[in-house]
């Protein structure tokens, strides 16, 4: 297994590309952001790369496909499960209206932050500028049903939600039915 790092300025990943097309692996995990991913995905196809790709959730911009067209097809990911929830529908709603767009989902970071802020807003009404209530609050976080789907915080604070497998297809993000 080969790994490799790059600086998040980086634009040129030829070398790694080249590297990794060579190692004898037989995919890659491709995690990054948007430029980066724009770059390494035009490259991959400049150098031939053929290799299965895997990634993560920020794989899922459209602004990746615009820059790359067809060469992110078959990309497997992960992502938030798409929630069937009320309060996702309401949501979804809000923000196709107010952006004009016909989305079926949401970028990922629109659901999250807004679940963050929506519990951050609870344990701070409730414990007001304290800071240790604040985080006690937090931590007993559970089950939360947001727009993401179900929340829960675990004692060191990380989130956990449900996660699927997310495929791009003809330049759209697809649940992976396997």
């Amino acid at each position: 297994m080969n790994s490799e790092a790059f600086d998040r300025s980086n634009a040129d990943f030829r070398g790694i590309v080249t590297k990794i097309k060579n190692d004898g692996s037989h995919a890659v995990v491709l995690v990054g952001y948007s430029p980066n991913f724009i770059n390494i995905i035009n490259q991959m196809k400049e150098l031939n790369f053929n290799k299965p790709v895997y990634s993560v959730s920020n794989i899922q911009d459209p602004a990746i496909i615009s820059a790359t067209g067809n060469l992110t097809e078959g990309i497997i990911y992960t992502y938030p499960q798409i929630s069937g929830s009320k309060e996702f529908a309401i949501f979804l709603g809000k923000y196709n209206k107010k952006f004009g767009k016909n989305e079926t989902s949401l970028p990922m970071y629109v659901g999250a932050g807004y679940d963050a802020a929506k519990i951050m807003a609870g344990a701070i009404k409730k414990c007001g500028k304290n800071t240790e209530c604040a985080k006690d609050e937090l931590l007993k976080v559970k089950d939360y049903s947001g727009v993401n789907g179900i929340v829960s915080i675990d004692e060191k604070g990380n989130s956990q939600m449900p996660i699927e497998i997310r495929l791009i297809r003809n330049g759209i993000f697809v649940k992976y039915e396997g």
